[in-house]
C-alpha cells in the first residue's frame, strides 16, 4: 500500500497467468474530504469494464469479457433473492417453434457452453402438449415417450386437434443458484471482482464511466454494461456529448410476473410423478377464475438437504399468462414490493395451481406447498433481447429475457460482450 498525491492505492496480487499478463487488477480508493465519497477505479492499461447486475445475463457478459483478457468488476445488489434466477430447478430446453428462432439458437449454444463449462444439467427430457394439428392420441404417445405416464396424459382435458413436442436431448432442468455460484467462482478465480451494492446511477464522463453505488461509492471504468434484469429501467444513465440522459432506456420492455408453486412430496410418491419436464398448453377451468388457464409447466422433484441431513423432495409448477401481472418497470419500489409480497393475483395463483396439481396428479397429495414470487420477466415488443451500445461506445444496455434468460443467458452474454468490445 502506498500514497500517491493523497490517493491511497491498493494493488491485489494477480491470481492467474492471464491476470499476471495484464498486470493485475488495480483499485484506487480515493476519499474526497468534502463529499466523503469512495471511488473505486477498475483499470488495465486504460481499459476496464463494469457490469451492473449479477444474474444470468450480467454474469455471463462479465465472464466473457474476462475471458477476452479484459479487467472486469460486477456490481450487484446485496440481496440476490430479487431475481428470477434464484431457483434450484429451472427448466431448460431448445425451443421448437420458428417464432422463437433467436431463442432456439441461443438456447442451443448456451446449453452446449454450459456443458463445456461443466455445469450440472439434469437431462431428463421434455414434452410439450398444446393445441395444434395432431391428434390427442398422438399427443398421448408423445407424452409417454417423454416419460409421462399414460394416465397423466389422459387427464389432460381438451378437444379438437393437438400437437406434441417431445424432446429427449438438451432438455431438462438445472440448479440456477448453483450455476451462478460456480460461474461467480470461476469469474473470481480469473481475476474478476464482485462489488455488492445497489446502483443509483450511471454517468458517462470524459475518461470513461462512473457507476454510483448506494451509500456513496463510485466505481469507475472505461465502459459499462447495464444488465440489471427487472431493474434495468430504474437506473438513470447520464450521457455526455449532447446525447442527453436516459431513464428507462431499454425500449419496448414490459415487466410481467410469474408465480411458481413449490410442492413438497413424500419419498414414497416420487415415482408416481412424471420424470421429465413438461409444458401443458390446454384449457382447463378452475375455481380461481372464470377464464381457462392457458398453460402450466412442471419440473420433477429435486432432492433438498435440510437440517440434520433430512431430505425432502420438491417439485415445481408454474403458470402461463393466466396469473400474469404487469409491474411498472421504472418504479423500483413497486418491483421490490412484488418480490416481497406478490400482487393481487397471488392468492388466486396458489389456489389455481394447486387445483391443477390435484387434477393431473391426484395420487400425490402434497406434504407442503408454497407460492413463490421469484419470477419477473422483461418482455420486449420484438420478442428478442434489447442490446444497444450508447454514450460513444461506453454504455451497453441489455434487457429483455422474454422468459428465456436462464436457458439462453450464456449466449446472450457472449453477444453483449462482443458488442461492447467493438
Amino acid at each position: 500500500m502506498e500514497m500517491e498525491n493523497d490517493i491511497e492505492v491498493c494493488r491485489r496480487e494477480p491470481s492467474s497467468g492471464a491476470d499476471k499478463a495484464g498486470g493485475g487488477l488495480e483499485f484506487k480508493v480515493r476519499y474526497n474530504p468534502s463529499w466523503q465519497q469512495q471511488i473505486i477505479i477498475v483499470s488495465q492499461m486504460g481499459t476496464g469494464y463494469v457490469v451492473v447486475g449479477g444474474g444470468c445475463f450480467g454474469l455471463s457478459t462479465a465472464l466473457y469479457l474476462l475471458e477476452a483478457n479484459k479487467k472486469v468488476a460486477i456490481v450487484r445488489p446485496t440481496s440476490i433473492s430479487h431475481t428470477a434466477h434464484n431457483d434450484t430447478s429451472r427448466l431448460y430446453r431448445i425451443q421448437q417453434s420458428n417464432k422463437a428462432a433467436f431463442w432456439k439458437t441461443a438456447a442451443a449454444r448456451s446449453i452446449a457452453s454450459m456443458k463445456h463449462r461443466g455445469v450440472e444439467l439434469v437431462e431428463c427430457g421434455y414434452v410439450g402438449i398444446a393445441n395444434g394439428s395432431s391428434s390427442w392420441s398422438r399427443a398421448q404417445d408423445g407424452g409417454i415417450q417423454g416419460g409421462i405416464p399414460a394416465e397423466y396424459c389422459v387427464r389432460a382435458e381438451g378437444s379438437g386437434e393437438w400437437q406434441y413436442f417431445p424432446q429427449k436431448e438438451n432438455a431438462g432442468y438445472f440448479n440456477v443458484i448453483k450455476w451462478r455460484e460456480e460461474m461467480e467462482g470461476k469469474f473470481k478465480s480469473l481475476g474478476g471482482v464482485v462489488i455488492d451494492g445497489s446502483v443509483d446511477e450511471v454517468r458517462v464522463v470524459e475518461d470513461g464511466v462512473e457507476v454510483e453505488v448506494e451509500g456513496g461509492a463510485v466505481v469507475k471504468g472505461e465502459k459499462v454494461v447495464v444488465a440489471a434484469g427487472a431493474y434495468v429501467n430504474t437506473i438513470p444513465i447520464h450521457l455526455a456529448g449532447g446525447e442527453g440522459d436516459i431513464w428507462g432506456g431499454v425500449e419496448g420492455v414490459s415487466l410481467k410476473t410469474q408465480y411458481t408453486l413449490s410442492v413438497w412430496v413424500s419419498e414414497k410418491d416420487v415415482d408416481k410423478l412424471p420424470r421429465c419436464t413438461m409444458v401443458y398448453g390446454g384449457p382447463t377451468k378452475g375455481s380461481a377464475g372464470e377464464e381457462p388457464m392457458d398453460s402450466f409447466y412442471y419440473v420433477p422433484p429435486v432432492v433438498e438437504e435440510g437440517e440434520g441431513g433430512r431430505r425432502s423432495w420438491r417439485a415445481k409448477m408454474g403458470h402461463g399468462k393466466w396469473f400474469e401481472e404487469i409491474v411498472d418497470g421504472r418504479n423500483k419500489g413497486a418491483i421490490d414490493k412484488w418480490y416481497r409480497e406478490g400482487g393481487e393475483k397471488k392468492a388466486a395463483a396458489e389456489i389455481g395451481m394447486l387445483e391443477l396439481w390435484r387434477k393431473f396428479f391426484p395420487e400425490v397429495e402434497p406434504v407442503k406447498v408454497e407460492i413463490v414470487c421469484n419470477g419477473i420477466t422483461t418482455d420486449t415488443t420484438t420478442g428478442e433481447p434489447f442490446m444497444e451500445v450508447l454514450g460513444g461506445g461506453k454504455v451497453g444496455l441489455l434487457g429483455g429475457c422474454n422468459g428465456y434468460g436462464a436457458k439462453a443467458g450464456d449466449e446472450v452474454g457472449r453477444l453483449m460482450a462482443e458488442k461492447i468490445m467493438l
